[in-house]
């Protein structure tokens, strides 16, 4: 018996280790994730076309979610789903700056130094939810973390990257855009998309967890939070409709031009019809909920899940269409038993019967008007993408490519067929594959993927539960109706890859939770959670200190995959001048080095030769350059003119790996505004460097590399 009573102890004991290691890495992480977030939501606020009152608007959102969260959360919620359309409407010239974006960021940056006093009963994470919440954030930001590291090595030097990122973070995060997926095409911002990809998922989480905690601090919140997302569904279906009405008044014949309108696919949410379709999926049983449950402003809900209906039609998707016919047959069928509960007359059920009979029609409709080829096209797109996300899990099965890699490698994985397909229809040569759990699989593996799933479960297994039982309220019942129409719509494209529905879709996933956890507590329903808590933080110990120890295996495996030869660091941009060298005539193409440059070979190159010129400005300049592989000392030259000379340097027998890195370390060095009179070039210089030749083994001579 006291043995058994020590190893309880012990238990114990270990227990309580383990929470006061949750809290204290929750807190870090709070901070960690504040400082981050403050960083990006301000880096808006230099953008030179941003203007005065959308600068104040997100000083205020910051300030208003210190003291009052749960008001300033709803504003976001009204404004973030709406960033493209401001964009659009009212500041064209930010295009493409991630407004939405911008005020989630301001309110989660606020909101995490607002609760770094939290100690370890923070509600931020419920216990039911810990482990899948943290697995999955931890999963994508190791995920992130990886391939910064590879995007260093493409980019710069340790150090210059690093101010390089933090620039791009704090001056240029919302408003950049990504001039190209590949890395290695120049020094800039191209390959930086997957940090975007990957913050739009840890946002998401954020957003989430926000809307539980505020949910039990304000029971009301839950349903001033689906109003308020609700009534941003309205507006952009509005807009669509008055973009289709002003289309067809424009023709000057509205009767022959209607046809061919409404055989077309409207939207302004998005420019992509098909995932804007299920921007308007996830919210129309919501805004059904609110019709059946407010019965002094029914009228302006049913009007409201009217209006939403017509911004799907509008939309035109195909999949959205058939999950939304589907929708409103389980959702009249499922309604049916419990209207008497709410007192709905005679004449009302009967309005909303015809009504649900109508817009299946109508849906029916705009199906037919999608069938045929275009239909077959589509299935076969995405069986082929399939394919390609097939071979994609199964070059890297658990931890996947990385997350925002899809698009990079897509070229790689894809059948030539798919890759004609893409041609002849005149689509981009990179695509995601259409299916959001298949792109989820592929950049974040079976690990990933699964994380993703178990969150879903644990966040809406509590709610089937009391639906089953015909224990949920119609608001609870529209939100989790909602979210698995969303994720119907995923099988056939990727929705959630776009703020504008990713935000909603975390937002509606907490409003589910947060009416789930209301109902249960009102009622006395008690739900089992499994394994319980200390087997809970055991396990998600253990499976967090595995992915961050997976973390330096991952960004050497990824590293063992680049290729060398195309990086180069230490290099201003490629110039041509007048050639003076007598092997060359005409143009030559040169390229200014810095303090040190560096270069890289594939291991059959044997020896290599280096045209190099300094620029005598002073008499009494003269640079010294000394020439090291693989950090070893192999040539030194001293330039005392401005003619060309060759750095000719074998390769040593020693240096056979998968690269040699060659490095060229100048001095001095000089900046042309402080020596050559009108200039305004402030680069700091070293030496001219032509173009690089290679001998390798099986070569025949000399080739420009």
């Amino acid at each position: 018996m006291a043995s058994e009573l020590s190893q309880f102890g012990r238990w114990s004991e270990f227990q309580r280790s383990l929470d006061s290691g949750f809290s204290h890495l929750g807190a870090l992480g709070r901070f960690s994730l504040a400082i981050i977030s403050i960083l990006a939501a301000q880096s808006i606020l230099w953008g030179p076309d941003v203007p005065l009152i959308l600068k104040l608007g997100l000083i205020a959102v910051a300030g208003l979610t210190l003291v009052h969260p749960a008001e300033s959360f709803l504003i976001v919620a009204g404004i973030a789903p709406l960033g493209r359309i401001l964009s659009i409407y009212f500041w064209p010239e930010m295009f493409p700056a991630r407004i939405g974006e911008a005020f989630v960021l301001a309110f989660l940056a606020a909101w995490q130094f607002r609760n770094l006093h939290v100690g370890k009963q923070s509600p931020l994470v419920l216990t039911d939810l810990r482990t899948p919440v943290w697995l999955f954030g931890i999963t994508v930001g190791v995920s992130v973390a990886v391939h910064l590291s590879i995007l260093q090595i493409w980019k710069d030097y340790p150090w210059p990257f690093i101010k390089q990122f933090f620039g791009m973070l704090t001056t240029q995060y919302l408003t950049l855009s990504i001039p190209d997926l590949r890395p290695w095409i120049d020094d800039g911002l191209s390959g930086y998309g997957f940090i975007i990809a990957g913050a739009l998922i840890l946002e998401g989480i954020a957003l989430f967890l926000a809307i539980i905690a505020l949910s039990r601090e304000q029971p009301k919140f839950p349903r001033h939070l689906a109003i308020v997302i609700v009534g941003g569904a309205v507006v952009a279906s509005a807009l669509s409709l008055i973009n289709f009405s002003t289309a067809a008044v424009s023709t000057g014949n509205i009767s022959e031009a209607l046809p061919e309108l409404l055989n077309q696919r409207w939207s302004v949410i998005l420019n992509k019809v098909n995932s804007s379709g299920s921007y308007f999926i996830l919210l129309l049983p919501i805004a059904i909920g609110l019709a059946v449950t407010e019965s002094a402003r029914r009228v302006v809900w049913i009007g409201a899940c009217i209006l939403i209906g017509v911004g799907l039609w509008l939309s035109g998707g195909r999949a959205v269409m058939l999950t939304g016919l589907v929708l409103l047959i389980i959702t009249e069928l499922w309604f049916a038993p419990i209207r008497t509960r709410f007192r709905i007359a005679p004449w009302a059920q009967a309005i909303a019967l015809l009504l649900c009979l109508g817009i299946a029609a109508i849906f029916v409709y705009r199906l037919q008007t999608s069938a045929g080829y275009a239909m077959t096209s589509s299935v076969r797109f995405r069986l082929l993408f399939a394919e390609t996300s097939a071979q994609m899990v199964s070059s890297r099965p658990w931890f996947g490519l990385g997350i925002g890699q899809y698009l990079l490698a897509s070229t790689s994985f894809s059948s030539p067929e798919l890759l004609n397909l893409l041609h002849r229809d005149e689509i981009a040569p990179r695509e995601n594959p259409h299916n959001n759990f298949l792109l989820i699989i592929s950049e974040l593996g079976v690990i990933g993927l699964g994380m993703f799933l178990w969150l879903l479960v644990k966040s809406q297994r509590a709610t089937w539960s009391l639906i089953r039982h015909r224990r949920g309220p119609p608001l609870l019942i529209g939100a989790f109706i909602g979210v698995l129409a969303c994720l119907v719509t995923c099988i056939a494209g990727h929705p959630l890859i776009y703020e504008a529905i990713a935000f909603t879709f975390w937002m509606t996933l907490g409003l589910v939770v947060s009416l789930q956890k209301q109902e249960t507590e009102s009622g006395g329903i008690a739900i089992a959670d499994g394994n319980g808590q200390s087997k809970s933080s055991l396990l998600t110990t253990l499976a967090i200190t595995l992915l961050i120890v997976s973390l330096p295996v991952r960004a050497q495996q990824e590293q063992e995959r680049i290729d060398f030869s195309r990086i180069t660091y230490g290099f201003h941009d490629w110039e041509t001048q007048l050639s003076n060298i007598h092997e060359v005539e005409g143009d030559y193409r040169l390229r200014w080095t810095s303090e040190r440059a560096t270069l890289h070979f594939r291991p059959a190159v044997r020896a290599v030769r280096i045209p190099v010129r300094a620029l005598i400005v002073r008499p009494d300049w003269s640079f010294r350059i000394t020439t090291k592989i693989d950090g070893s000392i192999v040539d030194r030259l001293i330039l005392d003119n401005n003619d060309w000379n060759f750095i000719v340097v074998q390769v040593p027998n020693a240096s056979r790996l998968k690269y040699t890195r060659l490095d060229l370390e100048v001095e001095p060095v000089w900046i042309p505004k402080m020596e050559v009179p009108e200039s305004e070039d402030e680069r700091k210089l070293g030496v001219q460097v032509g173009e690089v030749e290679v001998f390798e083994a099986r070569g025949h001579g000399w080739m420009l590399r």
